[in-house]
């Protein structure tokens, strides 16, 4: 299953600098809710700022890229140079994407963070600018399709065009090993076809999957997410791909 990164305000999630949200009852985004392929992010909390906190723009309307690369600032309304928070958040969303497989992002338009078609320029005086947001630009640098909330036909397209590709984007044995966490365990497959109601179907205690993957992605995720398993992650992968069954239960240090 295609995951895709969301902005958090637009879950009806409290993030916004005023102390509000953006919520978002489209039936789409409603539908991925249900299929739990939704992933929240908010840059600016993960990066450090507090909940309320004063409005942020891009001064000079010089946008995200030039952000990231030092060569403009994200200040605030009181002048304050914000410009590492945004960074870091940017980091974190594209470590999050990264960790769970993500191609496709709906962030919420005009933010600072999060505009992908457009922000504003600095003044404080709403103008536009078609100059995306901080993270939205760190995200695109990785490959990751952006959409805004007035997009999720598209995007939605776009994940399905995904999954009906499949593996062949990407040749036979280039993502081949899904990670199922459970409410009682992990485990790993090779069932690479199989969609999330067909995982609820094998554990009725399925809380979400992350994949396919390679071996090698797989193994580098779980050294890092999971440094107590025993025996070590390369090894219960391994043993995955030698064995008869298509699942494998991940153990750990007791």
């Amino acid at each position: 299953m295609e995951y895709v990164l969301v902005s958090a305000c637009l879950l009806g999630q409290a993030v916004r600098y005023n102390g509000g949200d953006k919520r978002c009852d489209d039936d789409i985004l409603q539908r991925w809710l249900s299929e739990g392929r939704v992933v929240a992010i908010c840059p600016e909390v993960a990066g450090g700022l507090p909940v309320p906190r004063p409005a942020a723009e891009i001064a000079g309307g010089a946008g995200g890229r030039k952000v990231l690369e030092g060569l403009a600032r994200v200040v605030d309304s009181n002048g304050r140079d914000v410009s590492a928070h945004f960074v870091d958040g940017a980091e974190h969303a594209a470590r999050l994407a990264r960790a769970r497989g993500i191609r496709v992002a709906v962030l919420k338009e005009g933010s600072p963070s999060c505009g992908s078609s457009f922000s504003y320029d600095g003044s404080f005086a709403r103008v536009r600018v078609p100059v995306p947001g901080v993270t939205a630009a760190r995200l695109v640098q990785d490959g990751i399709a952006i959409y805004s909330e007035v997009q999720l036909a598209q995007a939605d397209a776009r994940l399905h065009q995904l999954e009906a590709v499949g593996l062949r984007d990407q040749g036979p044995d280039a993502r081949g090993v899904v990670i199922i966490y459970t409410a009682h365990g992990m485990y790993l497959s090779r069932s690479c076809a199989l969609s999330w109601r067909d995982f609820q179907e094998i554990w009725p205690d399925f809380q979400t999957s992350l994949g396919p993957w390679t071996v090698a992605a797989v193994i580098n995720y779980l050294d890092e997410e999971h440094p107590d398993l025993w025996p070590p992650a390369q090894q219960q992968v391994h043993a995955l791909e030698g064995a008869e069954t298509t699942q494998h239960r991940l153990s750990f240090r007791s």
